[in-house]
Protein backbone atom coordinates (compact mmCIF):
# COMPACT_ATOMS: atom_id res chain seq x y z
CA UNK A 1 0.00 0.00 0.00
CA UNK A 2 2.86 2.40 0.76
CA UNK A 3 4.36 1.80 -2.68
CA UNK A 4 0.99 2.36 -4.39
CA UNK A 5 0.48 5.56 -2.43
CA UNK A 6 3.84 7.08 -3.43
CA UNK A 7 3.53 5.85 -7.03
CA UNK A 8 0.14 7.54 -7.38
CA UNK A 9 1.43 10.75 -5.81
CA UNK A 10 4.41 10.77 -8.17
CA UNK A 11 2.21 10.06 -11.20
CA UNK A 12 -0.38 12.72 -10.37
CA UNK A 13 2.19 15.40 -9.51
CA UNK A 14 4.12 14.80 -12.73
CA UNK A 15 0.87 14.79 -14.72
CA UNK A 16 0.31 18.49 -14.04
CA UNK A 17 1.19 20.35 -17.31
CA UNK A 18 2.73 23.42 -15.70
CA UNK A 19 4.10 24.83 -18.94
CA UNK A 20 0.64 24.86 -20.50
CA UNK A 21 -0.94 26.29 -17.34
CA UNK A 22 1.56 29.16 -17.35
CA UNK A 23 0.96 29.70 -21.08
CA UNK A 24 -2.80 29.96 -20.64
CA UNK A 25 -2.58 32.04 -17.46
CA UNK A 26 0.01 34.61 -18.57
CA UNK A 27 -0.26 34.52 -22.37
CA UNK A 28 -3.80 33.27 -22.94
CA UNK A 29 -2.37 30.92 -25.56
CA UNK A 30 -1.68 27.22 -26.05
CA UNK A 31 2.10 26.72 -26.12
CA UNK A 32 1.60 23.68 -28.37
CA UNK A 33 0.87 26.08 -31.23
CA UNK A 34 4.60 26.61 -31.84
CA UNK A 35 7.88 24.73 -32.10
CA UNK A 36 7.55 20.98 -31.86
CA UNK A 37 3.99 21.28 -30.45
CA UNK A 38 5.21 19.81 -27.18
CA UNK A 39 3.54 20.93 -23.92
CA UNK A 40 6.89 21.56 -22.26
CA UNK A 41 9.14 24.29 -20.97
CA UNK A 42 11.00 24.90 -24.26
CA UNK A 43 7.85 26.01 -26.06
CA UNK A 44 6.79 28.05 -23.03
CA UNK A 45 10.19 29.78 -23.28
CA UNK A 46 9.80 30.39 -27.03
CA UNK A 47 6.31 31.81 -26.67
CA UNK A 48 6.56 33.71 -23.41
CA UNK A 49 10.23 34.51 -22.94
CA UNK A 50 12.74 33.38 -20.36
CA UNK A 51 10.69 34.23 -17.26
CA UNK A 52 7.77 31.99 -18.19
CA UNK A 53 10.05 29.39 -19.76
CA UNK A 54 12.36 29.15 -16.78
CA UNK A 55 9.39 29.02 -14.40
CA UNK A 56 7.92 26.14 -16.41
CA UNK A 57 11.21 24.22 -16.38
CA UNK A 58 11.64 24.70 -12.62
CA UNK A 59 8.07 23.57 -11.93
CA UNK A 60 8.55 20.50 -14.16
CA UNK A 61 11.76 19.65 -12.32
CA UNK A 62 10.09 20.17 -8.95
CA UNK A 63 7.00 18.10 -9.71
CA UNK A 64 9.26 15.06 -10.14
CA UNK A 65 11.88 15.94 -7.54
CA UNK A 66 9.65 16.74 -4.56
CA UNK A 67 7.48 13.57 -4.45
CA UNK A 68 10.44 11.28 -5.07
CA UNK A 69 12.65 13.06 -2.56
CA UNK A 70 9.88 12.79 0.05
CA UNK A 71 9.39 9.10 -0.76
CA UNK A 72 13.10 8.46 -0.24
CA UNK A 73 13.85 10.57 2.80
CA UNK A 74 10.47 10.60 4.54
CA UNK A 75 8.94 7.34 3.39
CA UNK A 76 12.13 5.28 3.47
CA UNK A 77 11.55 4.03 -0.09
CA UNK A 78 14.54 2.41 -1.82
CA UNK A 79 15.67 -0.12 -4.43
CA UNK A 80 12.94 -1.58 -6.68
CA UNK A 81 10.16 0.41 -5.02
CA UNK A 82 12.12 3.58 -5.73
CA UNK A 83 12.41 2.60 -9.40
CA UNK A 84 8.66 2.03 -9.63
CA UNK A 85 7.89 5.45 -8.14
CA UNK A 86 10.41 7.19 -10.39
CA UNK A 87 8.98 5.34 -13.40
CA UNK A 88 5.49 6.48 -12.40
CA UNK A 89 6.74 10.05 -12.41
CA UNK A 90 8.14 9.67 -15.92
CA UNK A 91 4.90 8.13 -17.16
CA UNK A 92 2.79 10.81 -15.52
CA UNK A 93 4.51 13.56 -17.49
CA UNK A 94 4.87 11.67 -20.76
CA UNK A 95 1.27 10.40 -20.80
CA UNK A 96 -0.64 12.86 -18.66
CA UNK A 97 -4.39 12.17 -18.38
CA UNK A 98 -4.94 15.95 -18.27
CA UNK A 99 -3.93 16.20 -21.94
CA UNK A 100 -5.59 13.02 -23.24
CA UNK A 101 -2.37 11.09 -22.50
CA UNK A 102 -0.36 13.27 -24.88
CA UNK A 103 2.26 14.64 -22.55
CA UNK A 104 5.72 16.10 -22.80
CA UNK A 105 9.10 14.60 -23.59
CA UNK A 106 10.03 13.96 -19.94
CA UNK A 107 13.34 15.82 -19.99
CA UNK A 108 12.80 18.10 -17.00
CA UNK A 109 11.14 15.23 -15.13
CA UNK A 110 14.18 13.08 -15.91
CA UNK A 111 16.36 15.74 -14.32
CA UNK A 112 14.08 15.89 -11.31
CA UNK A 113 14.07 12.18 -10.56
CA UNK A 114 17.84 11.71 -10.88
CA UNK A 115 18.49 14.83 -8.79
CA UNK A 116 16.28 13.32 -6.07
CA UNK A 117 17.85 9.86 -6.29
CA UNK A 118 21.39 11.27 -6.13
CA UNK A 119 20.47 13.77 -3.40
CA UNK A 120 21.60 16.53 -5.74
CA UNK A 121 25.04 15.09 -6.49
CA UNK A 122 24.28 14.58 -10.19
CA UNK A 123 23.26 18.18 -10.83
CA UNK A 124 26.76 19.56 -11.49
CA UNK A 125 28.06 16.69 -13.71
CA UNK A 126 24.80 16.70 -15.67
CA UNK A 127 24.98 20.46 -16.23
CA UNK A 128 28.61 20.20 -17.35
CA UNK A 129 27.71 17.35 -19.71
CA UNK A 130 24.76 19.24 -21.20
CA UNK A 131 26.86 22.37 -21.76
CA UNK A 132 29.73 20.37 -23.28
CA UNK A 133 27.73 18.30 -25.73
CA UNK A 134 25.50 21.26 -26.64
CA UNK A 135 28.61 23.23 -27.56
CA UNK A 136 29.86 20.38 -29.76
CA UNK A 137 26.72 19.52 -31.74
CA UNK A 138 23.29 20.92 -32.63
CA UNK A 139 20.81 18.06 -32.17
CA UNK A 140 19.37 18.54 -28.70
CA UNK A 141 18.23 14.96 -28.18
CA UNK A 142 21.75 13.65 -28.75
CA UNK A 143 22.98 16.04 -26.06
CA UNK A 144 20.42 14.44 -23.75
CA UNK A 145 21.35 10.90 -24.79
CA UNK A 146 25.07 11.49 -24.23
CA UNK A 147 24.27 13.01 -20.83
CA UNK A 148 22.16 9.98 -19.92
CA UNK A 149 25.35 7.92 -20.19
CA UNK A 150 26.93 10.24 -17.61
CA UNK A 151 24.07 9.26 -15.29
CA UNK A 152 24.62 5.59 -16.13
CA UNK A 153 28.31 5.95 -15.24
CA UNK A 154 27.30 7.37 -11.86
CA UNK A 155 24.98 4.39 -11.30
CA UNK A 156 27.77 1.91 -12.02
CA UNK A 157 30.41 3.76 -10.01
CA UNK A 158 28.48 4.78 -6.91
CA UNK A 159 25.03 3.21 -6.79
CA UNK A 160 25.66 -0.21 -8.37
CA UNK A 161 21.98 -1.19 -8.18
CA UNK A 162 20.11 -3.41 -10.68
CA UNK A 163 16.94 -1.48 -9.84
CA UNK A 164 18.59 1.79 -10.86
CA UNK A 165 19.94 0.26 -14.07
CA UNK A 166 16.44 -0.93 -15.02
CA UNK A 167 15.07 2.54 -14.26
CA UNK A 168 17.80 4.09 -16.43
CA UNK A 169 16.96 1.73 -19.31
CA UNK A 170 13.26 2.58 -19.00
CA UNK A 171 14.07 6.30 -18.85
CA UNK A 172 16.34 6.12 -21.89
CA UNK A 173 13.78 4.21 -23.93
CA UNK A 174 11.09 6.76 -23.07
CA UNK A 175 13.37 9.59 -24.21
CA UNK A 176 14.09 7.75 -27.48
CA UNK A 177 10.37 7.12 -28.02
CA UNK A 178 9.46 10.75 -27.44
CA UNK A 179 12.31 12.04 -29.66
CA UNK A 180 12.27 9.41 -32.39
CA UNK A 181 11.85 11.98 -35.20
CA UNK A 182 14.66 14.20 -33.97
CA UNK A 183 16.99 11.23 -33.47
CA UNK A 184 16.81 10.51 -37.20
CA UNK A 185 18.59 13.82 -37.85
CA UNK A 186 21.71 12.32 -36.33
CA UNK A 187 24.57 14.16 -34.67
CA UNK A 188 25.17 17.53 -36.36
CA UNK A 189 28.54 19.07 -35.37
CA UNK A 190 28.75 22.79 -34.62
CA UNK A 191 30.25 25.00 -37.32
CA UNK A 192 33.26 25.91 -35.20
CA UNK A 193 34.09 22.23 -34.78
CA UNK A 194 33.74 21.56 -38.51
CA UNK A 195 35.96 24.55 -39.28
CA UNK A 196 38.59 23.27 -36.85
CA UNK A 197 38.57 19.85 -38.51
CA UNK A 198 38.87 21.45 -41.96
CA UNK A 199 41.85 23.53 -40.87
CA UNK A 200 43.60 20.46 -39.49
CA UNK A 201 43.02 18.60 -42.76
CA UNK A 202 44.30 21.44 -44.94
Amino acid sequence: MVLIFWALIAFLCSSIPWAMILGFFFLNRDIREIGDHNPGGVNAWKMGGWKIGLSAVILDLAKAFVPLYCAIYLGGIESWSLSVIAGSSLLGHAFTPFLKFRGGKSLAVTGGIWAAISNGWLIIPVMISLATFHSLQKTHVWTIIFTMFVILSWIFLLYSSPAMIILWVFNMNLIVLKHRNEIRDGVIPRNWLLNMVRKEND
